[in-house]
């Protein structure tokens, strides 16, 4: 089969292939992992609580309610698809642009009553035609770069690890775990690679896979690097992959586990501050 034709009927990445599970980690679906952020601290609940404890303190009560779009929808069905391999994307979404108009022969709007009552009856997540074909051209752009393809060599995809860390219950869901290069690796979609970089600083992605690393070391797994890959969102659909610096990581490292002993103070006190309660200074 080419190469054009396994990318359209959806094949799986040639480097995906069957794996044993460290004892160490689970595996279970995300609804399973995120319906126990109450219980265990994750690295988002890290991230938020290092921007402001208020704001940790809000979202963890209900006060304030996670927002989701077809942005996020779109990032974890490209996830799904990359990491996991299209016949587990098959099992998870519905591919479908809805009710088709027999007059129009077009597929009704999304705002119709008949595509809301259509939508009511699906048991899975609507992938859309337009969106499908995005997700097979970013796969295309992973699989065609050598050095992101020879990162999916042999893993787990979506690997759960539970332990403690700092004194203080956490888990992690890594996008993908090596075992024969013991590395984890994390996957990103962005709109363009060259601003990657800036983007990792300003989402905090290397508070994140540093909080990875550390749990998973802490519950007994190995890991002796970790990696990012990223695909643009847009034409070329450009691939790269990041190593990330040891000496990075322990500054990270560093930064979330004073976090964390913030955070314990936090909880003793009961008092939850917004990081702007002292004057500070402005300079140019």
């Amino acid at each position: 089969m080419s190469e054009s034709a396994m990318i359209k009927k959806g094949a799986a990445l040639p480097w995906l292939k069957p794996s044993s599970v460290s004892a160490v980690i689970q595996q279970e679906s995300a609804d399973v992992y995120h319906g126990k952020r109450a219980r265990y601290m994750s690295s988002h609940q890290l991230q938020d609580f290092m921007r402001c404890p208020q704001l940790w303190y809000r979202k963890s009560h209900g006060f304030i309610k996670d927002k989701d779009n077809d942005a996020y929808a779109l990032g974890r069905a490209t996830h799904t698809f990359i990491c996991e391999g299209p016949t587990e994307f098959e099992k998870q979404y519905i591919m479908s642009d809805g009710p088709v108009n027999d007059r129009t022969g077009n597929p009704y709007g999304k705002a119709t009553q008949i595509y809301a009552g259509w939508l009511s009856e699906q048991t899975k997540p609507i992938i859309s035609g337009s969106d499908y074909a995005l997700i097979l051209s970013m796969n295309k752009g992973v699989a065609t770069n050598p050095s992101t393809a020879e990162v999916f060599l042999r893993g787990v995809a979506e690997g759960v690890v539970r332990t403690q860390y700092c004194g203080i219950d956490c888990q992690i869901r890594m996008d993908y775990y090596v075992e024969d290069h013991e590395e984890i690796v994390d996957f990103k979609t962005c709109k363009n690679l060259d601003y990657f970089e800036s983007d990792a600083r300003h989402f905090m992605y290397g508070n994140q896979i540093a909080f990875y690393r550390s749990v998973a070391m802490a519950g007994g797994l190995p890991v002796r690097s970790v990696k990012f890959v990223a695909v643009e969102k847009q034409e070329p659909y450009r691939a790269g992959l990041w190593i990330v610096d040891e000496s990075s990581l322990e500054i990270w490292a560093q930064e979330n586990a004073a976090a964390m002993e913030r955070y314990r103070q936090c909880v003793t006190d009961n008092d939850w501050p917004t990081g702007y309660e002292d004057p500070r200074t402005l300079t140019i």
